[in-house]
């Protein structure tokens, strides 16, 4: 986690995905979080990842919002 407050919460991820042997890379992502929670417990938040597969896969950028309500 690179910030924190009472309310607001954001975190930046970095991952490089590579073979546990030999040379193959398996790409890199990137990745953000901000949640902020309400005076009245709902977590509020959007999540994006930006996934480059170099030359494993297919490029993928995903946004999502979402929210929970704790008692």
């Amino acid at each position: 986690m690179i910030g924190d407050s009472e309310r607001i919460r954001w975190t930046l991820a970095y991952h490089a995905f590579r073979a546990a042997t030999g040379p193959a890379r398996h790409g890199r992502e990137l990745d953000l979080e901000f949640v902020y929670r309400t005076p009245w417990r709902q977590k509020i938040a959007i999540t994006a990842a930006r996934y480059d597969a170099e030359s494993h896969s297919t490029d993928t950028t995903k946004v999502m919002v979402w929210t929970t309500l704790g008692f």
